[in-house]
């Protein structure tokens, strides 16, 4: 058995054609091409822009979880609100909004007690409590916004870096290491690509989820308004309006 395989392997190697052997040789190549990308990659000078891309991520995906419309609007609770403003049953209004899980919902509740006990407007007391639920809503988008804004200028010192690796390797040696040089060229290439592939991503985040979010809060205006003029009609009984609360 053992003669047999020897007599394979032997056969194997005595009539391997050229265009094997070439073919082997372009597959190690592309292996230790592939090698050399993949060090470049997880390189010193890209460990920064790797922190900012997971951080980034990290923030995009809260960022996109606690600005889902379900978490923020209760278009049956606003109609419910607005049921109840206008038979001037504020208190069954505010227990409704007690009972949801919504921004909006906290919000009104907090809005409608203070009502409730009284001296303050409804329109005045729905609207201050809303801003202020809103403002945690643009939590991290700023930080969204600020690594966008310095990813490209760490992969611009990425750039630099790797040049300055090429032409002092130029500078140290008469006879230039080619390899060397490529590495400090391919170092500089591939921080400003990762650079720009952070930034894009990021921007394109933030301006989406500060638009969600002026979509929510002209949404509630919009419901405040409703309810208001609920509560205004129910004061004149279905007469006449009201010019303010």
């Amino acid at each position: 058995m053992k003669n047999k395989l020897l007599m394979l392997a032997l056969f194997a190697v005595l009539y391997a054609t050229p265009g094997d052997c070439v073919a082997a040789d372009e597959a190690a190549d592309n292996a230790s091409v592939l090698s050399s990308h993949v060090e470049e990659l997880y390189a010193v000078p890209m460990m920064p822009l790797w922190a900012c891309s997971l951080v980034l991520a990290m923030l995009i995906f809260e960022r996109s979880l606690a600005l889902r419309e379900a978490n923020v609007l209760d278009g049956s609770l606003t109609q419910t609100v607005i049921d109840q403003a206008g038979k001037l049953d504020f208190e069954s209004a505010q227990k409704h909004c007690e009972q949801s899980n919504t921004t909006v919902g906290r919000a009104w509740a907090q809005g409608l007690r203070e009502f409730n006990l009284g001296g303050v407007a409804l329109e005045e007391t729905l609207t201050q409590a809303s801003l202020l639920a809103l403002k945690p809503l643009k939590r991290n988008i700023q930080a969204i916004g600020t690594i966008a804004t310095i990813a490209p200028l760490l992969g611009l010192l990425g750039t630099v870096v790797g040049m300055v690796l090429v032409f002092d390797e130029i500078r140290v040696s008469l006879n230039p290491d080619k390899q060397k040089m490529a590495e400090g060229i391919m170092i500089a290439l591939f921080t400003t690509v990762f650079g720009i592939v952070i930034a894009i991503p990021g921007i394109i985040a933030r301006r989406a989820f500060l638009s969600r979010v002026q979509r929510f809060s002209e949404s509630i205006e919009s419901d405040i308004d409703r309810v208001r003029y609920g509560y205004l009609h129910a004061r004149s009984g279905g007469t006449k309006n009201e010019a303010a609360l």
